[in-house]
């Protein structure tokens, strides 16, 4: 359809005009020669606007290809340049997380201070049974009772600590933590009675030696006719040279009696 408007309109045109006009004699009679002529050109043109089409589709069909293709690549393109920025504020994220080296060596400064610390704790640690060791084995006597004034209620897995220290022959308990550090090496006797009180009520307590549990016992009052239970422990262990002990409420949330309650140790045998 595009060509037959090509070529009607170049036979109407001035140039087209030009060509048919002359075709014609003085006469007024059509010139056959001329007009087959004519008709030969505009078939000749014709044929090469045709040619002229074809390759025109051509390079028109291989251009959008083309177009498609660079489209698809750009699309790529564009599609790796949005995860390449994604990974971009990524690092950038980490890299504001990251210490820097002043922020480094203040750490590092503040490890060796720690770790010296830790050698100064370990070293009065052992000064400190050392101590103790020594002044036991003057007499070769290891014992302590401790009672306590006034009800407490510890919480659960906590030391168990009583404030009236009646007996600590050897230095060896501390009322401040409630432990027992062992100034000699030997087998112990250890005891505690600590009373239950509360009605309908329980109380839950454990021997330890180190990480340890040694002993356990339990007080319950049952119900309210009766309002006091004795939980008791006594137990012989072999203790060395710096081993602890100590009592942890494990259970119940009765209150601990103060007068009727109290703790204790002694060395039975020492052991060289």
């Amino acid at each position: 359809m595009m060509l037959r408007h090509i070529v009607l309109g170049f036979l109407l045109s001035s140039r087209a005009f030009g060509l048919i006009a002359p075709l014609t004699n003085p006469g007024g009679e059509t010139d056959i020669a001329n007009l087959v002529s004519h008709v030969t050109l505009l078939e000749q043109l014709v044929q090469k606007l045709q040619a002229d089409q074809t390759s025109t589709t051509t390079q028109m069909v291989a251009t959008q290809s083309q177009l498609k293709g660079a489209t698809a690549e750009l699309n790529t393109v564009k599609t790796e340049l949005h995860a390449a920025q994604a990974e971009l504020g990524v690092v950038k994220f980490q890299l504001s997380k990251l210490p820097t080296s002043i922020e480094l060596k203040d750490l590092v400064t503040k490890l060796h201070s720690t770790a010296s610390a830790l050698n100064v704790t370990n070293q009065d640690l052992a000064s400190v049974k050392q101590t103790v060791s020594s002044i036991a084995q003057n007499n070769e006597v290891a014992a302590y009772e401790v009672r306590l004034s006034a009800q407490i209620r510890p919480a659960l897995n906590t030391v168990i600590k009583f404030d009236d220290v009646q007996y600590n022959h050897g230095g060896g308990f501390n009322a401040t933590t409630g432990v027992f550090t062992a100034p000699l090496a030997g087998t112990y006797i250890l005891w505690a009675n600590m009373v239950a009180y509360d009605y309908s009520d329980s109380l839950g307590i454990s021997l330890y030696k180190g990480v340890e549990r040694i002993a356990r016992a339990w007080g319950e009052n049952p119900s309210s006719e009766k309002n006091e239970d004795d939980t008791v422990i006594l137990t012989v262990v072999y203790l060395d040279v710096g081993d602890q002990t100590w009592y942890i409420r494990d259970a119940g949330t009765a209150l601990i009696e103060g007068d009727y309650s109290s703790y204790g140790g002694a060395l039975l045998q020492a052991h060289s």
